[in-house]
């Protein structure tokens, strides 16, 4: 029956079933790196058992001993992209990106044909042979160049498995021959000089497409003993691939040891009633198993680990997208702002030398109070909307949005004929509103000082940059500051807001001001999105988190020099506990972020093959673990954390029950703490179930 098995490449449902349950969709995205591991205990086991005959291990290379990142595909594309442009550094002649892929392709596609017919392999050497007799390159200058640009994008897409290192000592540490043999486009030299790039050394190292062989067809076994002199009975092979590396070895009559991948740990050619099961591995979770790295240190506190395996990986790709976009719209300047954004920089900062023509960026202290009195919809003036955060019960917690003086709010009350203590209703709003039109010139003077310091601020901070084209960045959708930068630089033809997380149910964007939120809570427009992040709890969480911890900016006044600087709200105050917190956080996403560097350059090298959707997408799936899945010791940790909410008084709301009034609470993370984390996911799919039904039906309708 096996040989039927080989002979047609037709397995068992059972069998793809048993191992999609063990290996595959069950796993969470952030865990699949995590459960790639050489088992070494099942290679010990064997050579125990086989102690008086195994005098060679064998090792498969791609996929056992180094994880593909991201599909061959996309390595080719790297490879080739890398070959151009050394080419036209070293020559000066432009070789075409898409017909030098294109000639690949129909090589390699014309190379598998003979294969299936001929038994033969090929190499990226003979590729490059037939490009340099085709295109009149010099095959020297190609062949040098061509070598180094694939051995760059193979290590670039790889990554060292979990005990590799430990496996190849085994071997070492027994007195054994230690060999890897690959199915491999690679000629044996290259996979050798590939190998020692990862510290992977071995005795002897063999390649189907230099031998001509492969273990596809077994035909590699048999000339590998001859090679080596050594009896069939004598070699154990270790290899993820059910055909090539388990049963292939083993019907030649050596030994071997299956290591199957988590996610597809049968890799052959499957009957066409089969192939819906196998299941190809999308743009996004490309994304996300780039970005995934061992976990912080369990020992280390909560918040670094949060940082580490999460918040790093989620500003990562917000600081792509923003390179992206901002690309797209050729914009001179970029503006982060207030204290959440300073992380969001720092992040930056950090890929900025990856991410090719960024454009220039400053950090400018901008809290809503620091600009609500400029606003154009003031409360003071218009009240259409409400400048800042609101939620307050009293009157002074709404008068500290403003930055006026002490005289003229005291003449506002008093004119109103109210107590600062006075509970804010729509009564007394109305009364408030009559005393501010009384008090419109002296509103209209300072407001028209502050608007004159906050547009020399933001032209101070940009220097002798223009501000033709200009980008802000910050955590949540501050609509207010943009609006105000806005107005206050009218010389700007276009302000592109981008945001960690917004809600659906902020201002829309227009031509004139484009704004973009990485982590959308509105599940209608975005079918990735979980529809349990309308709860406004999900988008308080980034600002907590990023907090930087320092007081806020109370307003802006100009020194004797008449330099613009940012004054503090001393009435805040920050604690103790609050500061460790963020210095936790700051140094997680910073060896998150730096741990990550590798998978990060080969992001940028096949970012071609992703979509804004695909960095959507991982994002979300990312931040779920936190935002509306959290185990409860992360709930228990984020729960408690309060924030400013835009009062001069300090008053602070948090996460948990305490904040459910204020409009705050974040329900996911209040379910997980109390233990009723499974809820979570019921409610989840509840609500997609209905939302989706309801679309439908009105889509029904307009039909």
């Amino acid at each position: 029956m096996i040989g039927d098995w080989l002979r047609t490449g037709s397995f068992p449902l059972l069998i793809q079933a048993q191992t999609d349950g063990l290996y595959g969709s069950r796993l969470p995205a952030m865990e699949v790196e995590q459960s790639i591991l050489l088992r070494i205990h099942k290679i010990i086991k064997a050579l125990d058992r086989l102690a008086s005959t195994i005098t060679v291990l064998s090792f498969d290379v791609f996929d056992t001993l180094l994880i593909r990142l991201v599909p061959s595909d996309q390595v080719t594309r790297i490879a080739i992209k890398n070959l151009c442009r050394r080419y036209h550094t070293e020559t000066h002649r432009q070789l075409p990106f898409s017909d030098i892929y294109k000639h690949r392709i129909h090589f390699r596609q014309k190379m598998d044909e003979k294969a299936r017919n001929q038994e033969a392999e090929w190499t990226v050497s003979q590729w490059l042979n037939v490009l340099a007799e085709d295109w009149e390159i010099n095959p020297e200058i190609l062949y040098r160049i061509g070598m180094q640009s694939e051995i760059e994008a193979e290590f670039l897409c790889l990554k060292k498995a979990d005990g590799a290192d430990s496996a190849l000592s085994l071997a070492n540490a027994r007195g054994l021959t230690c060999i890897a043999v690959s199915d491999t486009w690679l000629d044996q030299k290259w996979l050798e000089n590939l190998l020692i790039k990862f510290d992977l050394h071995f005795d002897h190292i063999f390649s189907s497409g230099t031998m001509g062989l492969s273990k596809r067809n077994g035909t590699i076994f048999q000339s590998i003993e001859k090679q080596l002199g050594t009896e069939t009975r004598a070699f154990l092979h270790v290899g993820d691939n059910l055909k090539a590396d388990f049963l292939r070895p083993r019907l030649s009559g050596w030994h071997s040891v299956w290591m199957p991948k988590p996610e597809n740990p049968i890799q052959i050619q499957m009957p066409a009633i089969l192939k819906k099961l196998n299941k190809t591995q999308k743009p996004w979770q490309s994304i996300v198993k780039l970005l995934t790295v061992e976990p912080a240190d369990p020992s280390a506190d909560i918040f670094y680990r949060i940082a580490y395996d999460y918040l790093a990986s989620l500003l990562i790709i917000f600081s792509i997208v923003q390179w992206r976009r901002f690309q797209e719209q050729k914009i001179d300047l970029v503006y982060y702002i207030a204290r959440d954004a300073r992380t969001l920089l720092d992040v930056y900062d950090l890929l900025a030398d990856m991410l090719p023509g960024s454009c220039p960026r400053r950090y400018i202290r901008l809290s809503r109070r620091a600009i609500a009195i400029a606003h154009p919809d003031d409360l003071m003036q218009n009240v259409r909307h409400l400048a800042g955060k609101m939620g307050k019960k009293k009157i002074a917690h709404w008068m500290g949005n403003f930055t006026v003086s002490a005289r003229l709010k005291q003449d506002i009350l008093t004119c109103a004929d109210l107590d600062e203590q006075a509970v804010f209703t729509p009564f007394t709003r109305q009364k408030l509103i009559d005393a501010c039109h009384h008090y419109l010139p002296e509103i209209t003077a300072e407001q028209t000082e502050q608007k004159a310091i906050i547009r020399d601020y933001l032209l101070q901070e940009a220097g002798s940059i223009p501000v033709q084209r200009i980008g802000i960045v910050d955590s949540g959708w501050a609509c207010t500051t943009q609006d105000i930068i806005q107005s206050l630089l009218p010389e700007a033809k276009i302000v592109s807001g981008m945001y960690l997380g917004v809600s659906h149910q902020g201002m829309r964007p227009n031509d004139r001001n484009v704004k973009y939120g990485l982590l959308r809570d509105d599940f209608r427009r975005c079918k990735h999105h979980n529809p349990l992040e309308s709860t406004a709890g999900v988008i308080r969480i980034w600002e907590i988190l990023l907090r930087e911890p320092v007081e806020s900016t109370r307003f802006l006044h100009k020194s004797d020099d008449y330099h613009i600087v940012a004054t503090a709200n001393t009435n805040e105050t920050i604690g103790e506990y609050e500061k460790e917190v963020a210095g936790s956080i700051a140094q997680g996403v910073r060896q998150g972020a730096i741990a990550r560097m590798k998978g990060i350059s080969t992001l940028v090298a096949s970012l071609d093959q992703c979509q804004l959707s695909d960095f959507e997408t991982a994002a979300t799936r990312i931040t779920s673990i936190i935002s509306t899945r959290p185990s409860r010791k992360i709930a228990d940790c984020l729960v408690y954390l309060s924030m400013e909410e835009g009062a001069a008084d300090g008053q602070r709301t948090d996460l948990g029950i305490r904040g459910i009034w204020e409009g705050t609470s974040w329900y996911p993370g209040i379910l997980s703490e109390l233990g009723a984390g499974w809820f979570t996911l019921l409610l989840e799919k509840v609500l997609r179930v209905y939302l989706l039904g309801r679309q439908r039906k009105i889509q029904g309708k307009e039909k």
